[in-house]
């Protein structure tokens, strides 16, 4: 033994043992802190869990009732998609008839092309006219209407005459 061996007191042991609980208290202090802290960032981590699962549960409910809605319009979607097949082919076949019925009606319409147009002319006297010098005799009471199909334009000096005969 080079050194000097200490003798300790009891007053020295006792000094030093309140410095020790002293910084152990200090020492448990800065844990209970540090510990209390992570408490509260755990419970703020629970609370936002607990957030986020529920907005998963709303989300996930919506998806749920967005799935049976599309199921349902699908469904409908097909449904119109039968009724309208044959209301196509039948939208069809009625113009078809109006088609029809049109030239029909115009079978007693004559066109007449290349007549010089004139301010103030009466389409149905004019008619006559030229039907006249064809050697056919007819008159005014045999035409129901006479008129000439646009007014007259630059590019278009002499529109057509469209007339109906009774």
């Amino acid at each position: 033994m080079s050194e000097p061996v200490k003798k300790l007191t009891v007053a020295a042991l006792s000094e030093k043992f309140e410095k020790f609980m002293g910084n152990l208290q200090i020492a448990q202090q800065k844990t209970d802190t540090n510990l209390s802290v992570m408490m509260n960032e755990i419970q703020e981590i629970r609370k936002s869990q607990e957030y986020l699962g529920s907005k998963y549960e709303e989300i996930k409910d919506e998806l749920k009732t967005m799935q049976s809605i599309n199921k349902n319009l699908e469904h409908e979607n097909a449904i119109l998609k039968q009724t309208v097949a044959p209301l196509q082919k039948q939208s069809a076949e009625t113009e078809a008839k109006v088609n029809n019925l049109e030239q029909y009606i115009r079978r007693c319409c004559l066109e007449i092309q290349g007549i010089p147009y004139k301010d103030n002319e009466n389409t149905e006297e004019v008619v006559v006219y030229l039907v006249k010098q064809l050697g056919i005799n007819i008159t005014g009471s045999e035409i129901s209407a006479a008129h000439r199909l646009t007014p007259p334009n630059d590019s278009n000096k002499n529109p057509a005459i469209i007339v109906k005969f009774h």
